[in-house]
């Protein structure tokens, strides 16, 4: 009777340990199918693009260039380290099989390979840099009026103080 017992324990832990790795597998494939290295990759060039360019080097000496070229290395050095793509691969491997059914899965994969698909995957990152244009011009927008409503807010505390300190003497 016990080994009968120890026999379908094991026998379901290795049936789940299966249905695990097929379901990883299948997130795998999704994330390589869909080309997410790649569009991290070129995320991060524009990132460290973007970087390199808030600080120009025009009024820096020959020496203080390579100090500051040093350091951008040495900080995009930690920056893959602690978020590059095996960090992020893993972790989009564990939401999407967190969130996903090995079926649901196959069917995205399913997707991915078809015209429609690939045509998604070929625009997502023009779309998604559209966007980014679009948030970073509404927040030009938004700044200046988030500045004057909480100016506003501190004239407004202002004057409650001053009334409630008029009101107490």
């Amino acid at each position: 009777m016990m080994k009968n017992t120890l026999a379908i324990v094991l026998g379901c832990a290795l049936a789940l340990s299966a249905w695990a790795d097929g379901k990883e597998e299948r997130a795998r494939e999704l994330i390589s199918l869909m080309q997410m290295e790649t569009q991290f990759e070129q995320m991060q060039a524009q990132i460290q693009n973007m970087f390199s360019n808030l600080a120009p080097m025009t009024d820096l000496s020959d020496g203080e260039r390579a100090i500051r070229e040093n350091f951008q290395s040495r900080m995009w050095a930690i920056t893959q380290e602690e978020m590059g793509w095996r960090q992020l691969e893993a972790h989009m491997i564990e939401l999407y099989t967190a969130y996903f059914s090995e079926q649901e899965l196959i069917d995205m994969i399913e997707f991915h390979r078809t015209p429609t698909g690939q045509r998604m995957i070929e625009t997502m990152p023009m779309i998604t840099e559209e966007s980014m244009l679009f948030s970073q011009e509404a927040m030009v927008r938004l700044m200046p009026r988030m500045q004057a409503l909480g100016e506003e807010l501190q004239a407004e505390l202002a004057e409650y103080r001053r009334q409630s300190a008029e009101v107490q003497e």
